[in-house]
């Protein structure tokens, strides 16, 4: 027995391309992506200090991390040192878990003495790729 063939509504028709363009824009994108990673700047970490804060611990020194690299970073190791003459005074890090590429993220460290009596510096020690 033959059964009598439907054409497709206009609702399906539009549902179909619109699902191939969906499609055909995910292969571009991933096209692109694929052949412009090699060009890709790393990690570039911006680091800036906050105005410290007298706590319970001692002092908090918030910090704001960017990432203008076109990579992101993972487990990124931020340490800050209190200087004075040259020399290291007191020293605290924390590990920034992610840094996505084109990115502000923030985080802090504790000193047990005044950062406003001393230079503190700030440095990126490291990290893994994601």
């Amino acid at each position: 027995m033959k059964r009598p063939t439907q054409t497709p509504s206009l609702l399906e028709w539009l549902v179909a391309g619109l699902g191939g363009l969906l499609v055909g824009f995910a292969v571009v994108f991933l096209l692109v992506q694929a052949f412009t990673s090699a060009n890709q700047k790393p990690p570039d970490l911006v680091l800036r200090a906050g105005t410290s804060q007298q706590v319970q611990l001692g002092y908090h020194v918030p910090v704001r991390i960017r990432n203008l690299g076109d990579e992101a970073a993972v487990d990124v190791v931020i340490e800050g040192e209190l200087m004075r003459g040259g020399a290291a005074a007191e020293a605290s890090e924390f590990t920034l878990d992610y840094a996505p590429a084109h990115s502000e993220r923030e985080g802090g460290l504790f000193f047990s003495r005044d950062p406003g009596d001393f230079a503190l510096e700030l440095r990126a020690k490291g990290y893994q790729e994601p």
